[in-house]
């Protein structure tokens, strides 16, 4: 999100943002699907994605950075936040999914999600033709 603010705003963006923040939007949308559906995610290349480039630290260098030093902000980002997750040496550095304990509670399943979604979309569909009629 900060990046795509930051593209906005600034109004420069070059071809390797833009395909990382394309990047960024499926990394975003499977991690709800996860969460909806109550999945652990323990995929490699899913964790390595999140971990390093799209932490926080990389995000702060590819966004007070120029656009071309994309690459060295992702590189830099990572690097560091490896060293980080090894000094701190955390039991479980980011959230991915509900913890082990809560999984057999469940979760939203996508149906209920799409339907509130759908419900919100309408409500606020009748509150903007309640202003309409209203003036």
């Amino acid at each position: 999100m900060a990046v795509f603010v930051h593209v906005l705003v600034s109004g420069e963006s070059s071809i390797w943002t833009g395909l990382s923040l394309d990047l960024g939007l499926l990394l975003v949308l499977f991690g709800v699907w996860a969460y909806a559906e109550n999945t652990v995610v323990n995929r490699p290349e899913f964790t390595l994605l999140a971990y390093f480039a799209y932490a926080p630290l990389t995000v702060l260098l590819v966004v007070l950075l120029p656009s071309w030093l994309l690459f060295p902000a992702v590189v830099v980002g990572a690097v560091v936040n490896e060293k980080l997750v090894e000094e701190l040496a955390p039991a479980k550095p980011y959230y991915f999914g509900h913890p082990d304990e809560e999984r057999d509670e469940g979760g939203a399943e996508m149906g209920d999600v799409v339907a509130a979604v759908r419900e919100r979309v309408q409500d606020l569909r009748d509150t903007v033709e309640g202003q309409r009629e209203a003036s």
